[in-house]
């Protein structure tokens, strides 16, 4: 049996996308990292100072943060 090693790179360059764009209400989301380790790494510190909301768009999504 192989073993087998998963390298996720990269680092928060400051690049951030409108999630889910098709959706009416894009406009409310919020700009976010476009990888995965840096959405997580993005996702926890915001976490600290704000809370997510449902997009009241036709996505629903939660993919809006405001602040505490």
């Amino acid at each position: 049996m192989k073993n087998y090693r998963v390298y996720l790179c990269g680092e928060d360059n400051g690049t951030r996308v409108i999630p889910h764009i098709e959706c009416d209400q894009a406009d409310m989301h919020t700009p976010e990292p476009p990888g995965y380790t840096q959405w997580h790494e993005w996702a926890d510190a915001m976490s600290e100072t704000h809370r997510q909301t449902r997009c009241q768009g036709t996505c629903g999504l939660l993919c809006v943060w405001v602040p505490k």
